[in-house]
This record gives C-alpha cells, sequence and structure tokens, in this order.
C-alpha cells in the first residue's frame, strides 16, 4: 500500500478510536504489521494456520479456526482484514461471520488486491505453483510456500472486490466512511526487485489499459476499505 493511502486509513482510526482501549479482532495473523492499534487494546488473532497461532507473540487470544465457518461474540470494536479475503472461496459466508461480531459503531478494515488490475487478473487465472515460483525466483524468497508462510492459495473472487464488499456491507447496515479502490503496493515492490520486469509489466498494463477503455490503471493494483456498523 502507498504512504499516503495506509496513513490516510490510518490517521482516520486514531481519530475514530482517539486513542481508547478497544477489542479486536485480527482475521488472519500478520494483520496487525500494517495497522497500529490503541495501546493496552485486547487483541484477538483468529488464523486457519497452526503455525501462524503458534508463532504469534502478541494475541491475548488466539483462535485455530476458519473464519468462514466460525461463529464470533459480538463485541469487537475493530476487525482488520489485511491480505485475507482474496484467499477465501466463501467471501460473503466470512464477511457474515465478521460483520455479525463487530459492535454497532465498530469498524472492519478490509486491504486486498483487486481483481480489476493486471496483476489481479494474472493472479486469479494462474495456479497456485506460479505464484509459489514467482515468489522464490522473482522476489528472492526461497521460503515461499512453505507451511505458514506464503503465497497461500488465491481465489480472488468477484465477491471479495471492494464493489461488491461495499453493497454487501449496506445491506447489513454498514456505511463506507473510508474508501481508495485503487492504490499501488505490488508495482513499486517488482521494481525494485527487477527494473526489466518492472517494464515488462507496464507494457501488458498499459495495454490493458487501453483495451479496457482506461477503467484499468497500470499501476493501481490494492485496494483498502473501512466499513463502519450503524445498527
Amino acid at each position: 500500500m502507498s504512504d499516503r493511502v495506509l496513513n490516510s486509513a490510518q490517521a482516520y482510526i486514531n481519530k475514530y478510536f482517539e486513542g481508547r482501549s478497544i477489542s479486536v479482532l485480527e482475521a488472519g495473523g500478520g494483520s496487525l504489521q500494517h495497522i497500529q492499534i490503541p495501546k493496552n487494546s485486547h487483541i484477538t488473532v483468529v488464523d486457519i494456520s497452526k503455525e501462524q497461532i503458534h508463532k504469534n507473540d502478541y494475541a491475548d487470544e488466539k483462535i485455530l479456526a476458519d473464519i468462514q465457518e466460525c461463529n464470533f461474540p459480538n463485541k469487537y470494536d475493530l476487525i482488520v482484514l489485511y491480505d485475507v479475503i482474496e484467499h477465501l472461496e466463501f467471501p460473503e459466508r466470512a464477511l457474515t461471520n465478521l460483520m455479525d461480531a463487530v459492535r454497532t459503531g465498530g469498524l472492519i478494515l478490509i486491504a486486498a488486491p483487486n481483481l480489476f488490475s493486471l496483476k489481479g487478473l494474472v493472479t486469479r487465472f494462474t495456479p497456485h505453483w506460479f505464484h509459489v515460483w514467482f515468489y522464490r525466483r522473482i522476489l528472492g524468497n526461497e521460503k515461499a510456500g512453505k507451511p505458514g508462510l506464503g503465497p497461500f492459495k488465491t481465489y480472488l473472487l468477484l465477491s471479495s472486490t471492494p464493489y461488491a464488499i461495499e453493497r454487501f456491507g449496506k445491506r447489513r447496515n454498514f456505511s463506507v466512511p473510508f474508501s481508495e479502490k485503487r492504490y499501488t503496493v505490488f508495482v513499486d515492490s517488482i521494481k525494485d526487485k527487477s527494473i526489466i520486469l518492472y517494464f515488462m509489466y507496464m507494457s501488458l498494463a498499459i495495454i490493458l489499459q487501453v483495451l479496457s477503455l482506461g477503467s484499468m490503471h497500470p499501476k493501481k493494483t490494492e485496494f483498502i476499505l473501512i466499513l463502519k456498523r450503524d445498527q
């Protein structure tokens, strides 16, 4: 995520909770490395991976479970899904469970790749072994794909796009006080790794932009939303 977008989302959360201690549910271990929460907040982490749960050293409570199947208590002020929803086979089932878990006036932050980008389309329509190969050989992460480590299997369904999530939330009495549907993370990362790969990607992305009549920006590959439960 670009610093500007992340800083804007962080500023909204800081102002909304005004530094008070809150109850936080982190869906998928690792989300809170991106978002700062008020000190002395109670953190619950839920993850389907035993490895992720075992190595977590900051949670007050740990739940080994699938968020698509788990019924949570209605007690959380903030729920964070960062790079999680694209890995779900049934995103709306997970969203229903998490929306039921957030208190009235509480927030859900969701950040993920945008399907409607070159990165999103390639990710959606290539096999998992290719993702592992790319992380290892192109991005230089030799441990990629090992137990508890990404890249994880990706579905990136239409129901996990920002537009679909917004519509789903509004039907369940959630407003959308913060929305950035198109920003850059991936393109900057590959530019740092390989200038040749960067120019190859940008060339294909520009072609896609032309074919899509400008609806797919070459560099804008991710989104971030904050949903607020109004009642």
